[in-house]
């Protein structure tokens, strides 16, 4: 067993493991686990796993056509999978809190949330919400989703949060400035960056919200990590050819979905990581994130940004009432 400050940390699969891998001869009977974006990639496989040891899955989409052929994908698999469907669009905050209330409604407990949808070169800069596109589905959507769930996981803990991140969060750098945050994370039609910046400042977000949350919840039993799975090549990359080279930069290889879904499904069921909360996992490894990620000044600054923003599109919501 690997050691951390003299905490000691579960055995760390072989790098290169896959999802089903990590959970081999895990039963994950009674453990209630949503996942955002659960239709294709790294969503998908980490769905399958889950349901196929046991997990209570419920697939947070979008498209729910594409979720109902996932559970019947998986019930193909494993006739008694338990695995239910929610819509969830991240482009629409206003979906985001259907999809909380219906869960709520559901009375299911929440034992693990899993926060793995994004997006890469969306087609719309900025939502309907007024948040640039990349920032909201990535990053602000999410943390309200979190935030209105917060009481089920409470209630139901110990819980856990796991936040798909990406080494590319080490491209950018936060703004000493924090008046500059609000444009630095969402910037407007006129300050607008390119493509690869807005991705790489909402992930930088992940690892900053998840770094965050654990240091608020964590005495409440709720833990949360941020995790890189690995450069795969899926839904939220294909239709931009230049995306690869993005994280070349970074001395990555792609590796396959199974493979990708490993470091989600390890933080998100792994006895003994409730001792290292708010940690960084890069394909299946314990790392130290960027400065910016790692500096505690940041934490709670950009905690507060982000509910902010979420007073800012309630109150512009109730104005257009």
């Amino acid at each position: 067993m690997s050691k951390d400050g003299g905490r000691a940390l579960p055995p760390r699969p072989r790098k290169g493991s896959t999802a089903l891998q990590v959970l081999k001869g895990i039963d994950l009977s009674g453990v209630f686990i949503l996942i955002t974006g659960a239709n294709t990639g790294i969503g998908l496989e980490t769905a399958r796993a889950l349901a196929l040891h046991n997990a209570h899955v419920t697939l947070a989409c979008r498209n729910m056509d594409a979720a109902e052929r996932v559970k019947a994908a998986i019930k193909g698999e494993k006739a008694d999978a338990s695995v239910a469907t929610i819509q969830l669009d991240l482009a629409e905050l206003q979906s985001v809190e259907r999809c909380a209330s219906e869960y709520l409604a559901s009375g299911k407990p929440l034992h693990v949330l899993i926060l793995n949808a994004g997006v890469y070169n969306p087609q719309e800069r900025t939502t309907k919400n007024g948040f640039e596109t990349t920032f909201q589905v990535n990053h602000l959507a999410q943390f309200h989703l979190t935030n209105l769930l917060m009481e089920r996981l409470l209630g139901s803990s110990p819980s856990r949060v796991v936040v798909v991140a990406s080494t590319g969060h080490q491209l950018t750098t936060i703004p000493s400035d924090q008046n500059r945050w609000w444009d630095y994370f969402s910037p407007n039609e006129t300050n607008m960056t390119n493509m690869n910046t807005a991705y790489t400042v909402s992930k930088l977000a992940n690892v900053l919200f998840a770094s965050e949350l654990d240091r608020r919840m964590r005495d409440k039993g709720v833990r949360a990590f941020s995790v890189h799975p690995g450069v795969i090549i899926t839904d939220i990359t294909r239709n931009a050819a230049h995306c690869k080279a993005l994280f070349t930069c970074c001395g990555c290889a792609t590796i396959s979905t199974e493979q990708g879904a490993a470091t989600t499904v390890y933080c998100a069921t792994a006895e003994g990581l409730e001792l290292v909360g708010g940690q960084y996992f890069d394909q299946l490894v314990m790392k130290r994130p960027s400065r910016s990620a790692r500096n505690e000044v940041n934490w709670t600054p950009f905690w507060l940004l982000s509910e902010r923003m979420i007073d800012k599109y309630r109150s512009t919501r109730m104005s257009a009432v």
